[in-house]
């Protein structure tokens, strides 16, 4: 399920980092400090890897 700009908003910061996921690999990453990181796993050579597009 897709997440809605409402639901991005509404995020509220928690004592430890946690993630929202989006679809496709793609997931909203929101750290104690109330930052906002947009980040997506992918595969490259066999490995997983995380690129994050910012905050």
């Amino acid at each position: 399920m897709a997440l809605s700009a409402v639901a991005i908003k509404a995020v509220k910061s928690r004592e430890k980092s946690y993630k929202l996921t989006d679809r496709d690999g793609l997931y909203l990453v929101i750290w104690p400090t109330g930052a906002r990181s947009w980040k997506m796993n992918y595969r490259y050579l066999g490995k997983q890897k995380a690129f994050t597009f910012g905050q």
